[in-house]
């Protein structure tokens, strides 16, 4: 009875230990309200002002978005592009993961709750940082300040690999 126990433990522990990240979507990361409202933002700026109406004004400031903490401590998995902020000539080891490539290059960034910091030390290869990826990681509710925009969250990564892989 013993060695059964302790074989149910050890499953259990193995078990725990190999559990899969739980796979986000970017829209995961807001209030469904939010993102009904950045969709219609999204589509104004897409079309831009009137060429008619020299009154007309986008507005580059981030938008405002509620950062959730349903994630704040889980293992995750969530897709985006890689917008580097440290690293060397070969290798980029902290970055802000973006939904949509160009992200946070072409104002208005996109709000807090829309970028995660990344910090993953092993270091994802500079000449294949332009390619969408997945990364994996344990996810804290932290923001990292880039001054004119901030992040709303953190994934310390142990896993970053080409989207195309999965």
């Amino acid at each position: 009875m013993r060695s059964l126990l302790l074989f149910v433990s050890a499953m259990l522990l193995s078990g725990s230990l190999l559990a899969e990240p739980l796979e986000l979507e970017w829209k995961d990361l807001r209030p469904l309200i939010e993102y009904e409202r950045e969709q219609e933002w999204f589509e104004n700026f897409q079309h831009g002002p009137d060429d008619d109406d020299e009154t007309d004004e986008i507005d580059w400031v981030q938008p405002e978005g509620e950062i959730l903490t349903e994630f704040d401590g889980k293992t995750v998995k969530l897709p985006g592009f890689i917008l580097p902020l440290e690293g060397d000539d070969t290798k980029v080891t902290e970055f802000i993961l973006v939904p949509y490539f160009g992200a946070c290059v072409h104002v208005p960034p996109p709000p807090p709750n829309q970028l995660v910091y990344v910090v993953f030390e092993p270091g994802v290869p500079m000449d294949i940082i332009w390619d969408a990826f997945w990364i994996e990681g344990e996810m804290s509710v932290s923001s990292y300040d880039m001054g004119d925009f901030q992040a709303g969250y953190t994934i310390h990564a142990t896993r970053a690999y080409s989207y195309s892989e999965e």
